[in-house]
């Protein structure tokens, strides 16, 4: 979408040097139609290299953020599963069907195209908020739980 706008911008831009152009009065040292043309191209191609990037860096990132998450998450449900208590068996539980759903979410952002990437990001950043709100709640309780 931004791309697409950005697009819009530079060959409106584009077109309104060009009608400059043509006016006889205009000043000699215009660019000549076809190297505004040229120009505004190369400028889409510069923003939308940017663009890919950034949204290329930031999957990344969320990768890294879901990747460190699962393993910290993984040693608790070990912890959990391994104290034996019943009560405890319910917080595992929770975990595995948020993490299983983040990583849906991830999976999602990784294959969304150009018009869908930002829907697909906020959504797995509310789907990542969850899980990490999720462990840290269970991982409080779990600890108040052998505690006792």
């Amino acid at each position: 979408m931004r791309n697409e706008m950005i697009k819009y911008i530079i060959i409106a831009g584009g077109i309104f040097m060009m009608t400059g152009c043509k006016d006889k009065n205009a000043d000699s040292n215009a660019p000549e139609p076809n190297e505004v043309i040229k120009d505004a191209s190369e400028a889409i191609e510069t923003s939308t290299n940017y663009l890919d990037a950034q949204s290329k860096a930031a999957i990344e990132a969320a990768s890294k953020t879901y990747t460190d998450l699962e393993s910290n998450i993984q040693g608790l449900i070990s912890e959990i599963k391994n104290s034996g208590k019943e009560t405890t068996q319910d917080m595992s539980k929770e975990l595995d069907s948020k993490l299983s759903t983040a990583k849906e979410k991830l999976k999602n952002l990784q294959e969304a195209g150009e018009e869908n990437y930002q829907k697909a990001a906020d959504v797995f950043n509310v789907a990542i908020e969850e899980l990490k709100d999720t462990y840290e709640k269970t991982k409080d309780e779990f600890q108040k739980n052998n505690q006792k």
